[in-house]
């Protein structure tokens, strides 16, 4: 079944898969709405994409904003990085068997379905060798940051100390994290400099990461974070946050261009880390170095400089006919009976 994004938005409500009070940003429709509203009163971008909708609840689309990418990935998660989807591995695993007909449908014959990078439920249950994994480092907290910066990697400790020098022994620059929504300057501020950083093409894309952000903490303020950078009294960088379970993941970033910092980006995490210690709810900072099988091994060479441990997030293919290179569902034959787990990636 084809159905709207607004459609789809009430089908997972009706399955309770979807409510608009979840503590999860994604799987709440409240959120979905607000950002929606957010996107077409701010950048003007309109829902268009038809989303394949099966009988157990699985959505699949052709992403809207990343006009790059051809393959049918998980319905409205296109900007998001490492989102929730509502259901356990188990669920999921046997609603893609039972909807297998429908998946068919949607493939024709030479399809796939390819997500990016995703996070299950009960993270702490077996991870089934059904799907394909990347290496994501995190940042894992320690007792206090400076047991955190020591445990770094030797490179990464040098690394972390030369911003704190240059940043924030700075007086100059200010870092403020906190759960206050973008002001309309400020969203003026992220309109302008993501035009300026990605043009015409591809400012949309770049500004619906961060009004995502903006969605999450307007309906619930628990539930983002945003780290604003100030140089003097003008704003420099502006980093997005989502709050999930005990995780702070890096979710989006809009530097000023004006006003460019070399190290700053990094910065901004290692000091979201240090202000984060101590608030006991917050165990991790995931900095997103690399969400789909298409990124290429280097991306997020900065981000991964403060991290120190593996994290495996994984990844859905489904194919129309058998498929042995990646672990996969093919609708003509079902899973593939691969023993051991695919992990692609660099480590921490």
């Amino acid at each position: 079944m084809i159905v709207s994004a607004e459609d789809y938005i009430t089908a997972m409500e009706k399955e309770n898969l979807f409510s608009p009070s979840h503590d999860i940003p994604e799987c709440n429709s409240q959120t979905w709405r607000t950002y929606y509203d957010l996107l077409r009163n701010i950048t003007g971008f309109d829902r268009t994409e038809e989303i394949h909708l099966t009988k157990g609840g699985l959505g699949f689309a052709v992403g809207t904003l990343d006009t790059e990418s051809t393959a049918k990935r998980w319905a409205l998660l296109e900007p998001i990085s490492h989102p929730f989807i509502p259901f356990t591995a188990e669920r999921l695993i046997q609603t893609i068997e039972t909807d297998k007909d429908e998946l068919s449908d949607i493939l024709g014959n030479d399809a796939v379905i390819q997500t990016e990078t995703f996070r299950l439920p009960q993270a702490g249950s077996a991870l089934p060798n059904n799907f394909i994994y990347l290496n994501s480092p995190v940042a894992m907290f320690r007792e206090n940051f400076q047991s955190y910066i020591e445990g770094l990697e030797s490179g990464r400790r040098k690394q972390a100390r030369r911003l704190l020098r240059d940043f924030d022994d700075n007086p100059a620059f200010r870092f403020e994290l906190g759960s206050a929504s973008l002001s309309s300057a400020e969203l003026d501020f992220l309109v302008k400099m993501t035009h300026k950083r990605w043009g015409e093409d591809g400012w949309q894309y770049a500004c619906a990461q961060t009004l995502w952000v903006q969605a999450a903490i307007t309906v619930n303020s628990n539930a983002a974070r945003f780290m604003r950078v100030y140089e003097g009294d003008e704003l420099i960088l502006i980093a997005g946050y989502i709050v999930r379970e005990n995780t702070i993941t890096s979710q989006s970033t809009c530097r000023n261009e004006d006003r460019l910092h070399s190290g700053l980006g990094t910065m901004v995490d290692f000091k979201t880390i240090q202000i984060m210690h101590g608030q006991s709810e917050i165990k991790m900072l995931d900095p997103t170095c690399r969400t789909g099988l298409d990124d290429p091994e280097n991306i997020g060479v900065a981000k991964r400089e403060v991290v120190n441990t593996d994290v495996l997030r994984p990844l859905l293919r489904i194919t129309s006919n058998k498929d042995d290179q990646y672990p996969s569902f093919a609708c003509d034959s079902g899973w593939n009976p691969l023993t051991e787990k695919i992990i692609l990636g660099r480590a921490a």
